[in-house]
């Protein structure tokens, strides 16, 4: 063996010397050809090695090389010179423009675009991007990061759902979530939880996994998806192997949550300040806080004397996160392969919350020759959640902290659970966490396999098929004595429950395209795609309950009482024909069109199929002769489209006629639970665009979309007579329409081979009109929410947006008296609620929303920072009517109530408490706990090491990178509690706050 090492190595002298000859001293400058101007931190590289140098701040260089060798000039956006030395001492070089070295390759519908030839409006996260953040789900990824892509995160539970939309909500009573689609293939979003609050199944994707994320938003970039893509279009692409060297990446990261930290200081009152808060109470209820008679209202001093509990303390727990990752990739120039296995454990900053997962994935590419290809792809993945977050429920730990007084211990003297906590129901939030059980178990299987045939020159046909497997089984058990189980008050009797399920989700998908690529006199480029899709999902579950469950045996083969179980089955299909046809000219002018026809067993008998056309044109301008010239100019184009898309967002079954189980009079039997709707059929969405996208010097991008997407035939329900046994009917009728503007820019600052600064931004203006709500001049929408239609009779103060809230309208603290005040229908104060008017009072979606970025490298350190924000919105800080109720509520109090009326002349914003106040001061809906939600958040920030070659080599490594992530740093808002993120109509109770993140981890490549 060493002969053959030393034969290889005489070899290569023989080559060298044979290659190169004598050395020489080369010296020149390096300028753009466009103006003259110097170049400097140009790169200059002896051809075949790694010599080189870079040139000064004017573009000069010296370098030393054989005589016959070849110089490589290499530069961010310019075209790469290769010029041979030739014994030249001298060598100038003037390099030109590389528009395609500027050119991102974006996947959109089926195929893939440049920014030179994309028609549409689409944005794109890279995945880079996904890996630097901490978010534990793709979609949350995504918040700030795109102009007009709103996520909004209403949970920070470990592996929760987030709401997101994609230039507003366009539909009222149907489904507004955007399309997802992954790998060529649409995948199920949303909960899939049994047991636990929220189970996001995007949340079993690991984003590291992702080579980018692609939104499509207007209806030239989303139509060919039609009835699904009224929403938007998410593309998720997965990695894939490239042909050379195999790689091995592998990656430790552990880190840590805590509260997030903000400027509001939002707290509740010490023990002192409580006390005091309803000693006042009581005695402003003529009752004596320190007779004993006074029985819950009995608050003597000495409380504060005997052993305190914060019951915060015992509710956040040191959330700690772990995570683990290997992965392959590699190939050669027939088959080429990416393997990854992660596994990552999740604590949440409440007890009971956590999450754990493992991710399994192969890609796999292989050229059988020049006419086929095959790809497979496989992930697998295991997921454990469990939360115990139920909104304002006295097992939420969150909530119970909130009402439990610093003075009933957790824990009796001797050692037992304490369960003497009447202002909680007596509950115990620390003995369910150790008690109870509450977990789903999420297991998924995805494998895709494709075919793709040449079947000439420019002719290609495709089939991708998957299969898409998940498994939901959750279970909710009960422990007798926590007291959910009734144990407690019949302490003789064993009274445990269980709650348990197992759903089962079954997607069989065929995706089949037919396209056509060809130039014709090097200026003419045609493009064609037909295609054929079709998608069956079944659905599958079982319930079962069963009392009497004692917690030796806590299964439901022990239940000693009562036993139920449920069965469910459901299915869908959808078939699909859909064609695509483009045409550009001289690499300035490109006009696409578009057509999908979709059928769908969820609409009626006689509507079941839909037609979706679109189409969209774009011209470069900077292409043209009379823009050639300008030298700074590297891409103007002009971007123009029109489309329509359709909404299916229903339940499978909402057009038929059925029947559901009864009881009367303790007799099973069978009753109407639906009216027949055949007529019923897809929303539809009309999309216009216009579109304009720069790049000046290679290093300044900017793009702005104005838009209007109109919605007709909404899916609304409409109120009909009870005499049918029903109080309302689903019907298409309606409109509405979201107009907008979306600005990105983004810019280096600084670029040189050492250094490189990039800042840029992101803002969308978003508009929402009802215009027709069937007649109807407003409709509610829960939560004192009303749907108001523009034009109609008594919304002539109508303003822009989705949902408005209408509100009892509050005037504040009465200074004489420490009453709540009203306004009633003259405009008058009152301090009766009943003669409170009711007042339009500021919308649910912002006015504007967006991001900022920048990034900063420098000889192998790396500094990213995002900061995400919305403006314009009002939120219902529900949890306010408890926590700030003027003492109508028995519980902790927040530090705002602090601040309440003592005496005449007081002029504060908190009334006077009164021991079971019924002055209605803080009724559900009143103005008072509507707040404005603006907000500025530090989202996240990574910053990270890539250790010398010098260093990695020791280790036979070829890349060691230390770094450290923090996600949620701080947040600025006006918002009185915790987190100022609401859903995306600015609702919900008693949140699950989102955590500050950090972590910490090493990345190591060989």
């Amino acid at each position: 063996m060493k002969r053959i090492y030393l034969i290889f190595f005489v070899i290569l002298g023989l080559i060298g010397n044979n290659l190169f000859g004598q050395e020489i001293r080369v010296t020149g400058t390096v300028t753009q050809f466009s103006d003259g101007s110097t170049l400097p931190g140009v790169t200059v590289r002896v051809e075949g090695t790694s010599m080189g140098t870079v040139t000064d701040m004017d573009g000069e260089y010296t370098i030393t090389v054989p005589s016959d060798a070849a110089l490589v000039f290499s530069y961010i956006g310019m075209n790469t010179e290769t010029v041979p030395v030739n014994n030249r001492s001298i060598i100038d070089v003037a390099m030109t423009s590389d528009l395609q070295a500027l050119e991102e390759v974006i996947v959109v519908a089926y195929g893939t675009r440049t920014t030179q030839t994309r028609t549409g409006s689409v944005s794109v996260v890279s995945g880079e991007q996904m890996a630097e953040s901490q978010a534990n789900s793709p979609e949350r990824a995504l918040q700030g990061r795109l102009a007009g892509v709103q996520v909004n995160s209403p949970s920070g539970s470990p592996g929760a759902t987030a709401n997101i939309t994609v230039r507003g909500v366009g539909s009222i009573n149907a489904g507004t979530e955007p399309l997802w689609v992954v790998d060529g293939i649409a995948v199920a979003t949303g909960d899939f939880g049994y047991a636990t609050n929220s189970f996001n199944v995007l949340s079993n994707l690991n984003p590291n996994d992702i080579e980018s994320i692609t939104v499509l938003k207007d209806a030239a970039a989303s139509s060919i998806y039609g009835s699904r893509a009224a929403n938007g279009v998410i593309l998720v692409t997965t990695k894939s192997g490239k042909a050379g060297k195999t790689r091995i990446n592998a990656r430790v990261e552990g880190g840590f949550s805590a509260p997030i930290m903000d400027n509001k200081g939002f707290r509740f009152m010490n023990p002192e300040e409580q006390l005091d808060y309803w000693r006042a109470a009581a005695n402003n209820a003529g009752i004596d806080p320190d007779n004993p008679a006074s029985g819950q209202f009995y608050f003597p001093r000495n409380l504060l004397s005997g052993e305190l509990t914060n019951w915060w303390d015992e509710v956040f727990q040191d959330a700690r996160t772990q995570e683990y990752e290997v992965s392959a990739s590699g190939g050669n120039e027939k088959t080429t392969f990416f393997l990854s296995m992660n596994y990552k454990d999740q604590q949440g900053i409440q007890i009971s919350s956590y999450m754990e997962r493992y991710n399994i994935r192969a890609n796999l590419d292989h050229k059988i020759n020049d006419r086929f290809k095959f790809g497979f792809r496989f992930s697998g993945a295991k997921s454990e959640l469990s939360d115990r977050f139920d909104g304002l429920a006295y097992g939420n730990p969150f909530w119970a902290a909130q009402s439990i007084f610093p003075w009933n211990n957790v824990r009796n003297e001797d050692g037992t659970f304490n369960y003497n906590i009447p202002e909680n129901l007596n509950s115990n939030p620390v003995s369910m966490d150790a008690l109870n059980e509450r977990f789903d178990i999420m297991e998924s299987v995805n494998t895709a396999v494709s075919l793709e045939i040449n079947i000439f020159d420019g002719l290609t046909f495709k089939t991708n098929n998957s299969i898409d497997m998940r498994k939901t089984t959750g279970r909710d058990y009960r422990h007798p004595e926590t007291g959910e189980g009734g144990g407690r008050e019949t302490p003789n009797t064993i009274n445990g429950q269980l709650f348990a399920a197992n759903l089962d989700r079954l997607q069989l998908t065929t995706s089949n395209v037919l396209s056509y690529n060809k130039i014709f006199n090097d200026v003419h480029n045609v493009m064609a795609l037909a295609g054929f899709e079709a998608e069956n999902l079944e659905t599958t579950s079982y319930t079962m309950q069963g009392y009497g469950i004692g917690a030796d045996i806590p299964y439901l083969n022990n239940a000693t009482s009562q036993q139920d179980v449920g069965y469910s089955y459901t299915a869908r299909s959808l078939v699909s024909l859909f064609a695509n046809a483009e045409y550009s000219y001289s690499g300035k002018y490109y006009i696409q069109a578009s057509i999908r026809r979709d059928g769908s067993s969820r609409f009626g008998e006689n509507n079941r199929f839909g037609i979706f056309p679109a189409v969209g044109m774009s011209w470069n301008m900077h292409n043209e002769d009379f823009l050639k010239n300008v030298s700074y100019l590297n891409l103007l184009k002009l971007r123009a489209s029109f489309g329509t898309t359709g909404n299916w967002l229903i339940g499978n079954y909402e057009t038929r006629g059925l029947y559901g189980t009864r009881s009367y009079n303790g007799t099973g039997g069978l009753a109407p639970a639906s009216l027949a709707k055949p007529d019923l059929t897809w929303e539809l969405t009309e999309t216009y665009n216009l579109g304009l996208d720069l790049n000046l010097f290679g290093r300044l991008d900017a793009s702005v979309d104005v838009y209007q997407r109109n919605t007709s035939d909404m899916l609304l329900d409409v109120p009909i007579s009870q005499t049918s046994g029903f109080s309302n009917l689903r019907r298409n009728v309606g409109s509405m329409r979201n107009e907008g503007i979306e600005l990105l820019l983004n810019g280096q600052v600084i670029r040189t081979p050492d250094m490189t600064w990039n800042v840029g931004g992101n803002i969308a203006f978003n508009r929402t009109r009802i215009l027709d709500l069937a007649g109807e001049a407003v409709v509610g929408d829960g939560f004192f929410r009303r749907y108001r239609a523009y034009g109609e009779e008594g919304n002539e103060d109508y303003e822009y947006g989705l949902s408005h809230y209408y509100v009892y309208d509050w005037a504040g603290v009465n200074p004489l008296t420490g009453m709540g005040l009203w306004y009633d229908e003259d405009g008058n104060l009152s301090e009766n609620y009943n003669n409170a008017r009711r007042v339009y009072r500021g919308k649910s979606d912002p006015d504007f929303f967006g991001g900022l970025t920048t990034s900063f490298s420098w000889k192998g350190i790396s500094v990213n920072a995002l900061f995400e924000y919305k403006v314009g919105h009002y939120v219902k800080v529900m949890e306010r009517r408890y926590v700030d109720s003027d003492a109508f509520s028995f519980q902790t109090h927040s530090s705002n109530s602090l601040d309440y009326w003592k005496e005449p002349g007081d002029v504060v914003a908190t009334p006077k408490p009164i021991a079971n106040n019924n002055s209605e001061s803080n009724a559900w809906g009143t103005s008072r706990f509507l707040e404005k939600g603006d907000y500025l958040r530090f989202k996240e920030l990574s910053v990270s090491y890539t250790l010398p070659k010098l260093i990695s080599d020791n280790i036979r490594a070829e890349r060691i990178r230390l770094y450290a992530s923090a996600y949620n740093l701080y947040t600025w808002h006006d918002v009185s509690y915790f987190d100022p993120e609401r859903d995306a109509r600015g609702g919900g109770y008693a949140l699950y706050p989102n955590p500050f993140t950090m972590a910490f981890g090493v990345d190591v490549g060989f």
